[in-house]
């Protein structure tokens, strides 16, 4: 016979003072556990969703879109269906006339939804806010979705100088909150100004929010530009990227895929671009004079390597790097496959050109490329890979 899992502890409790709930494995069997719940099904599942982002970018436009398609069921994004429900958005850096002005633009002379719920003050997290979100829950049952804009206007002054601990916290006591009442609570927050090779790590704070949070949302969009990639990766949500664009009354539409679906922080993606607009392979040392960066002081070897494994850049020679075209792949492939194919599309493109134009770019020997490029290690692994090493290829004589 099932029986109904164990509820978890009440929202008052202080994490740090709860006992061990050990179970066993025919217990866990035993239990019937609901389904996960969506309230946008494969990006948006219950739980606690971050949704970071450099300021001024449309995060709250986008979250407030979110909450009108799910209040009235519509289609979010003009492309994902939502599980209709109340929303709570606290709207914490707003007052109540741009959000009456947001929703006009937005819907467009439709009325207002009765389900759509805001509050522009709110407590602190130390003072109440945990107790007031979970009676609030409790007395409207058909919540699908909390919206806390932004997190810095609920967080509490700090306690002590471990902030690892106190994010993982303030996560975990949300997290909490969300499983216990089977909503989702997302919650709008910033990226550092600092730059990472790994996006995750652009989330301002520690990883105590990243690690905890069960799905992360990751805005990126160049000012005054109308498109923008929400990068998506979780516990429940497959890594993911969507190309979004901006539309009337600030709405936002879904436009495709990102390609590749590849997590890639703003500078990998700026590194990938600049390798994208050279017409040949290109040495780390000249990449880095055309981005701007001394690479004296900045090495973008790691980058690329990053990129090289990725499948987005190969290396056609020791020293240089080149872009694989969208929609490719060197997944499966061997680097005698890439060679030939590089070979093969190298003459196409230059049999009207002479066999001179291929030269410029290609080393002859070891010696040739640029030297800050061919750097200790470089020379190292050429000897471990000897001349004969598929990624050694040069034009036919």
């Amino acid at each position: 016979m099932r029986s109904s899992i164990p509820a978890r502890g009440s929202s008052t409790e202080d994490r740090s003072s709860r006992r061990l709930n050990i179970f066993s494995a025919s217990d866990l069997e035993r239990w019937e556990i609901p389904p996960l719940r969506w309230v946008i099904p494969g990006l948006l599942p219950e739980g606690l969703t971050i949704l970071a982002g450099a300021p001024k970018l449309g995060k709250s436009r986008l979250v407030l879109d979110l909450a009108l398609r799910v209040t009235l069921g519509d289609v979010a994004l003009e492309k994902f269906p939502t599980e209709q429900g109340e929303v709570l958005y606290l709207a914490l850096e707003d007052g109540k006339r741009r959000l009456k002005n947001r929703i006009q633009e937005m819907l467009q002379g439709s009325p207002f939804p009765d389900g759509l719920h805001f509050s522009t003050t709110s407590s602190k997290l130390n003072e109440g806010f945990l107790a007031e979100l979970d009676d609030w829950l409790s007395e409207h049952s058909d919540t699908r979705l909390v919206i806390i804009d932004t997190l810095a206007r609920i967080r509490s002054k700090s306690r002590t100088n471990n902030v690892y601990l106190e994010d993982t916290e303030i996560c975990g006591s949300l997290q909490d909150l969300a499983e216990r009442h089977h909503v989702a609570i997302l919650f709008v927050h910033h990226t550092r100004k600092m730059k990472d090779d790994d996006i995750v790590d652009e989330v301002s704070g520690s990883h105590g929010l990243t690690g905890v949070a069960d799905t992360l949302w990751i805005l990126q969009r160049s000012r005054g530009q109308q498109r923008a990639k929400v990068f998506m990766t979780g516990r429940d949500v497959e890594d993911y990227t969507i190309e979004l664009e901006s539309g009337p009354g600030g709405t936002w539409r879904y436009i495709g895929e990102g390609e590749p679906q590849i997590l890639l922080s703003i500078f990998l993606q700026q590194v990938l671009d600049a390798v994208r607009k050279e017409p040949e392979p290109i040495s780390e040392h000249d990449l880095s004079l055309k981005m701007g960066i001394d690479p004296k002081t900045r090495r973008l070897k790691y980058p690329l390597m990053k990129l090289v494994e990725y499948g987005l850049v190969y290396k056609p020679a020791r020293g240089l790097y080149a872009a694989i075209p969208p929609g490719q792949s060197n997944a499966g492939r061997t680097s005698d496959e890439w060679d030939s194919e590089t070979q093969a599309n190298s003459a196409d493109a230059h049999a009207d050109e002479g066999a001179d134009s291929i030269g410029p770019w290609y080393p002859a020997d070891e010696s040739d490329g640029d030297s800050e490029s061919a750097d200790s290690s470089d020379s190292d692994q050429g000897k471990d890979e000897g001349e004969d090493d598929p990624g050694w290829w040069s034009p036919a004589a």
